[in-house]
């Protein structure tokens, strides 16, 4: 640490955080700093190598609304410094499994409207409101993230009370019994929920159509994975003048008359305290964790109420790493994701999620993230299955020791091992090595609370709450990432440039960002040359 005298201070390097410390870097020429906890960058989006020197991804799987000409690959390009490289994925991106049928999701929505009437062709216009609704529901919540920033919240609720925004608070599986009368087209559709964690009877259908709408063209990976990704934005950062360091732990914010003066750090490694002074802060950590943990109690009594309805939530993923010996294309894999569900009754898949510990399998994904890039020394594959952070804790109250901690992990394993093998038969033949991530590495990265790797959930009731939104009790002390926008990397980018905006209340914030990506393709045409 250079200085400890800061125009901003950012708590966290996720997605958001970095997006915020980006844009502010590059557009408003401040001095700031990024504090993290763990010893990297990036959050859920950050990447790891395993003992064979492979990487994977966290967090990123798909992302939407990445071709060229859009706005939001505009901003990836922006705060990477140029440097955001996307690889489209196959036009059928992601299949549903289900014990006697495979729903596949193609890129274009003509196509997947057309594919589904063939499906269900008494639903046929069902099927075509359906995606009717979902875009008057994403154009209905792009208007409301932008009257967020406003605080003006009259408008808000008259936003949520208005027919599209009543049809927005509907939970997913409410609007899919009103719009459809076949049982089986609301499980097809509903099968996206673990792409957010909230399986359809708790979920906001806006969560829903967001996520659809957003992969309606297709989806992307970042072409030399997350590994460069988070470092081009950190550079991006570093080369307009900002600090990022890690280890190092946020205990308190401190203020003096409803205004923050500056953090208390404790550095892991030393084990030192000091300050970092600075005019503005910006806390990604989560809406809990900054309310809970760096708040005085007496500041934010209203925000912990509202927290505590939503504590019940805390779903995380184990996920299994495995190096393989040969290209995986062979037994008939590709670089789409496929999910798999043991019934089509959703509600009862979660409900089950934990009994991965005791050998039964309720949903997984599987995926072959060498055949998503171009860059690989070896061929790999990546299984999630949503379990809760509790069902660890449990082990850990029982005093786990490490021979028991690797004797549960083997047992999962080889319970997803197992069944993956009857999707891809002579799998488990191809496979190296292999490893198993569970909920407690995943808290130990990113510090969510009760391991909830989601965020505050996507469900109406966290929708209508407007104590969670950008601003806080101290009115130079701002939020960002997902609790104020919601899961993903699209929502992680949007919340950086939302906080950003509600900083500097800047009605020029894309005029400057279309300035200064013509800069940086300007000085990258020089280099070519």
């Amino acid at each position: 640490m250079t200085s400890s005298n800061y125009d901003i201070a950012i708590i966290g390097s996720g997605l958001g955080s970095l997006a915020c410390a980006s844009f502010i870097a590059q557009l408003y020429n401040k001095k700031i700093i990024v504090v993290e906890q763990y010893s990297q960058a990036g959050g859920l989006s950050q990447s790891f190598r395993n003992k064979d020197n492979v990487s994977f991804e966290i967090g990123i799987h798909q992302v939407g609304e990445l071709n060229n000409s859009s706005m939001f690959s505009k901003l990836m390009k922006l705060i990477s410094g140029g440097n955001s490289h996307w690889r489209k994925l196959p036009d059928t991106f992601i299949k549903f499994h289900f014990p006697d049928f495979i729903y596949e999701v193609i890129a274009g929505e003509k196509k997947q409207t057309q594919k589904l009437i063939t499906l269900f062709p008494d639903e046929k216009e069902n099927i075509i409101q359906y995606y009717k609704d979902i875009e008057m529901i994403t154009q209905w919540y792009r208007n409301f993230t932008l009257k967020s920033i406003e605080v003006d919240k009259e408008t808000l609720q008259n936003l949520f009370n208005s027919p599209v925004g009543e049809l927005a608070m509907l939970t997913t599986q409410d609007y899919l019994d009103n719009r459809f009368n076949n049982e089986k087209i609301k499980s097809l559709l509903g099968s996206h929920w673990t792409d957010y964690g909230i399986p359809p009877r708790s979920s906001a259908f806006l969560k829903h159509a967001i996520l659809v709408n957003n992969h309606k063209d297709g989806v992307y990976y970042p072409e030399y994975g997350s590994e460069h990704l988070i470092s081009s934005i950190e550079k991006a950062i570093r080369n307009h003048g900002g600090e990022l360091i890690f280890n190092t732990l946020v205990k308190k914010i401190n203020h003096i008359n409803g205004k923050a003066t500056s953090l208390t750090v404790l550095n892991k490694i030393t084990n030192e305290e000091t300050e970092i002074k600075a005019n503005f802060f910006i806390s990604g950590i989560g809406a809990i964790n900054t309310y809970k943990y760096l708040f005085d109690k007496s500041l934010v009594k209203n925000k912990l109420t509202s927290i505590n309805n939503f504590k019940k939530y805390g779903v995380s993923f184990v996920k299994l790493y495995a190096t393989l010996k040969s290209n995986p294309k062979k037994i008939g894999a590709d670089a789409s994701l496929s999910w798999v569900y043991s019934s089509y009754d959703h509600d009862l898949n979660f409900k089950n999620k934990n009994k991965l510990l005791k050998g039964i399998i309720s949903q997984y994904s599987i995926s072959f993230p060498s055949l998503k890039k171009t860059t690989n020394a070896k061929h790999s594959m990546k299984i999630n299955s949503l379990i809760n952070y509790s069902a660890f804790q449990e082990w850990e109250k029982m005093q786990m020791t490490d021979d028991t901690y690797a004797i549960l992990k083997n047992t999962i394993g080889k319970t997803l091992l197992n069944d993956a093998e009857r999707l891809y038969p002579g799998l488990n033949d191809l496979i190296e090595s292999w490893d198993i991530i569970t909920p407690k590495s995943s808290k130990k990265i990113t510090q969510h609370f009760n391991g909830n790797i989601f965020g505050l959930p996507d469900t109406p009731e966290r929708f209508k709450n407007l104590n969670f939104n950008c601003f806080t009790p101290l009115k130079n002390v701002f939020l960002t990432g997902s609790d104020i926008t919601t899961s993903g990397v699209y929502a992680a980018v949007l919340s950086g440039m939302i906080t950003t905006s509600a900083i500097f209340k800047d009605n020029r914030f894309f005029m400057k960002v279309f300035k200064e990506l013509a800069m940086i393709e300007r000085n990258t045409e020089k280099i070519m040359v």
